[in-house]
């Protein structure tokens, strides 16, 4: 994840270095940060980067994401003498989230409603079992409400999946052809607010009984030109989700592995600072 902040660092040089060419960018950046010691240790990071650039009719967009989770366990041991004893401390760390994604699109107007697109996305989410999956997609976009306070804006296509699944099940395509629909809204609250919603789903062409979504609501007030605090809420839905591999224990003892498979849900609430540019 640290690879992702030097090139957010290179873009936000970059914008104030062209400044004849600033006014064709917007770069938004998400960062929150929670850490708890004593007792318990546990420490979470977010980042989001939004990026646009437009120019008459063609427009580039790019989305960095990373969460990442650690938390430990303290227990403690006593020895020596029981009057007057020695505590050793031992600590058990381990990941409790750890998810990565990149979104691209270019889009090609060709009327004031009407555009043609096509994207590469790619994510990571090893507890949801999927190791890496990459993405190319096309189609048409059609913006239906554009006024100063509010927009909405759809779009339908088709798409290309390749995934690296952590556990390959026999009989699921990891390789897959689906069709995609996604609308996207927004539209100021008051003076210092606005509100956003984006719902994405995805069929699988191969077996329509496997269907994700990606639904995101995102409410953030400006505390000052550059400055923003957002609260957002992402729900993830996977019909038919992933497997992990768990233990098969018998007369206490493991045996084999069997494959589990994972919850349909994933929700995640978050309270960033945005910076905007």
């Amino acid at each position: 994840m640290l690879r992702i902040i030097p090139i957010i660092c290179l873009i936000h040089l970059t914008l104030i270095a062209q400044e004849e060419e600033a006014r064709l960018w917007t770069n938004a950046t998400d960062f929150s940060w929670v850490e708890s010691q004593g007792n318990s240790e546990s420490a979470t990071i977010g980042l989001k980067n939004e990026f646009a650039w437009k120019k008459d009719h063609h427009a580039l967009n790019f989305k960095i994401t990373a969460v990442r989770a650690k938390s430990a366990t303290l227990t403690y041991v006593a020895s020596g003498s029981i009057s007057d004893p020695t505590f050793t401390e031992f600590k058990d760390s381990r990941l409790t989230d750890e998810r990565y994604g990149f979104k691209s699109s270019y889009e090609r107007a060709f009327s004031e409603h009407k555009s043609w697109f096509v994207g590469l996305d790619w994510d990571r989410n090893e507890f949801a079992g999927i190791k890496s999956r990459t993405t190319i997609s096309t189609g048409l976009s059609q913006t239906w409400i554009k006024v100063e306070r509010k927009t909405w804006s759809t779009k339908l296509g088709a798409q290309y999946t390749d995934e690296d699944p952590v556990l390959e099940v026999a009989g699921i395509d990891s390789q897959y052809a689906a069709a995609r629909a996604n609308s996207a809204f927004m539209t100021k609250v008051g003076e210092n607010s606005e509100f956003k919603q984006n719902i994405e789903l995805i069929w699988n062409l191969n077996d329509t009984e496997d269907v994700r979504s990606d639904i995101e609501f995102a409410f953030a007030v400006n505390i000052s030109a550059r400055l923003a605090l957002k609260t957002s809420l992402q729900l993830l839905y996977d019909r038919q989700p992933s497997f992990q591999s768990v233990d098969f224990i018998e007369n206490d003892e493991t045996i084999a592995s069997v494959p589990y498979q994972l919850q349909e849900w994933d929700r995640a609430l978050t309270t960033s600072l945005v910076v905007n540019f």
